[in-house]
């Protein structure tokens, strides 16, 4: 099992916590490596107090498999430490698509999780939890390649 961030969630990268209104938070990843089970890759910083209105799910040009241009699959679950399926559970990555999460729009089970609302413990030292993407399986033994992108619509309400 293995780790991987994406920049936005990168040490340093500035957290988005005075936002008001409806914004939303973007995160990259670039795949450079073979995805395998249980890997973890943590796409988004979801400060305390933000309400998660929808998520996007976008990933254009993923190659999986033995050779280049192979067209392979990868499920994965999206969610956060908490609950690792909270929005998406056994979603099949193909090699294109954008889906909206716990929507009827996804291809997976329908999952009511939105809206979400991140009430973090005030003893959390970091002040976020971060929405990652779970990986179930990845089919093939080649270099997985290609961009996986996750778009928060969010709002924040102050007192």
């Amino acid at each position: 099992m293995a780790t991987f961030s994406s920049l936005q969630v990168a040490a340093g990268f500035p957290l988005r916590i005075n936002e008001k209104g409806v914004f939303t938070i973007a995160g990259e990843y670039t795949l450079t490596a073979t995805l395998a089970s249980a890997d973890i890759i943590q796409m988004l910083k979801i400060p305390d107090g933000v309400t998660v209105l929808e998520l996007k799910l976008v990933h254009p040009n993923l190659t999986v498999g033995d050779v280049a241009g192979s067209v392979g699959v990868v499920i994965a679950n999206v969610g956060d430490g908490a609950d690792r399926n909270r929005f998406a559970e056994s979603h099949t990555m193909n090699v294109n698509g954008t889906f909206h999460l716990a929507t009827t729009d996804l291809n997976t089970a329908t999952l009511t999780s939105l809206p979400y609302t991140y009430d973090l413990s005030d003893n959390d030292p970091d002040g976020y939890d971060t929405i990652d993407i779970a990986i179930i399986t990845a089919s093939g033994t080649g270099t997985n390649a290609g961009t996986i992108k996750l778009l928060a619509t969010c709002t924040r309400v102050y007192p």
